[in-house]
């Protein structure tokens, strides 16, 4: 695909842990496009920071090709939803302006339906790219728009089989593409296998979707292993006092959050990965990123009931179903299947899935 044009607005805050929006600005500006971010989750104020909207801080460059910018707020009272709709038209005619001389092709590339009808409907493009990454029609504020925006975009993307079941009624040509990995630089090797204890680890933000009942019992069930959270508490105080209560177990730990140079060092140390999630619409219909990190460590996972999961059963247990008392006996054959794991981990990377994705548009 020759090079072209690449806008793409994301909801995702700048530096979230899942960076599915750096990751795909990386890999394009690599493969020789122009790309724009649009950060919609970290808008600059000109009436709360004028002096740094003149110093030009809404404009995050990363390379020659490669820029971020941050939404500029000309109008107050953003925190009302239509005076903020109305503040990112402004900024996409802008847009519009700057690049309205351009020869190259115009893409808009998005993840999420927030917004995605604004974009749709006032971006000037030559294509746009539906690059769905979750089930968001399980969150009833963004259902209208997610179906808006999967019948309106010139292609859609789905990252697993369920979600592509799922929409299949919308339109017939959803495409299904690799999940998204960001494969380490360095290769760990895991150091407690020939532990009688496991380390389970939970990688992540601990916020509202973690079932916090599936966690008692499984720390009460397998109370001669380690129980290991990474990353921020997110819960309402009420919730946060139940999972700080849980943390009093002499077996259960939180590392708080780790930079992801660190990350895989801590976690290539453990034996068992966690995906302890609510019994949501949204969850269920989930693919968490995290399950490809685990697998790439060769690690076998434990997980409440999540559809898309459900394929890869010789490396995945769920105890809600099949119950604790046989888990080592799941444990003892995983074990044995680390290069497998890590082969499917390999086949979800983030440049598999970006290349795969251009490969489509011609």
């Amino acid at each position: 695909m020759k090079p072209s044009l690449i806008i793409i607005p994301f909801s995702s805050l700048i530096g979230d842990v899942c960076d599915y929006s750096d990751q795909t600005i990386k890999i394009l500006n690599k493969k020789g496009h122009q790309v724009l971010g649009v950060a919609l989750g970290n808008p600059i104020s000109i009436y709360h920071d004028f002096l740094g909207v003149m110093r030009g801080d809404f404009i995050i460059k990363k390379s020659s090709k490669n820029h971020v910018l941050k939404p500029v707020m000309f109008l107050p009272f953003q925190r009302l939803e239509f005076i903020k709709r109305i503040n990112f038209i402004i900024n996409i005619f802008i847009i519009n302006f700057v690049f309205a001389k351009t020869k190259k092709t115009k893409i808009m590339w998005f993840f999420e339906p927030k917004y995605g009808k604004t974009f749709l409907s006032f971006l000037k493009k030559d294509l746009s790219i539906y690059d769905c990454v979750d089930y968001f029609s399980g969150d009833k504020n963004l259902k209208k728009e997610n179906e808006y925006v999967i019948k309106n975009s010139d292609k859609v993307f789905v990252n697993s089989l369920t979600l592509e079941n799922m929409y299949s009624s919308l339109r017939e040509d959803i495409k299904k593409v690799p999940l998204g990995f960001h494969i380490p630089k360095n290769n760990f090797k895991t150091l407690r296998k020939s532990t009688k204890n496991k380390a389970i680890c939970f990688i992540g933000s601990i916020g509202d979707r973690i079932d916090l009942n599936f966690l008692k019992r499984a720390i009460k069930t397998r109370n001669k292993d380690d129980f290991i959270f990474i990353g921020p508490i997110k819960m309402s105080p009420q919730r946060k006092k139940v999972f700080l209560k849980l943390l009093e177990n002499k077996r259960a730990y939180w590392l708080g959050e780790v930079s992801k140079n660190e990350l895989l060092k801590l976690v290539s140390s453990f034996d068992i990965g966690l995906i302890p999630y609510k019994k949501t619409l949204f969850n269920i219909n989930s693919f968490p990123m995290k399950v490809m990190e685990y697998f790439y460590l060769g690690m076998p996972i434990i997980s409440s009931n999540i559809k898309e999961l459900e394929r890869f059963n010789d490396h995945v247990y769920f105890p809600e179903k099949d119950g604790w008392k046989d888990l080592n006996d799941f444990l003892k054959k995983s074990e044995d299947k680390s290069v497998e794991k890590k082969k499917i981990a390999l086949m979800n990377s983030w440049y598999k899935k970006v290349s795969l994705i251009l490969q489509c548009l011609g």
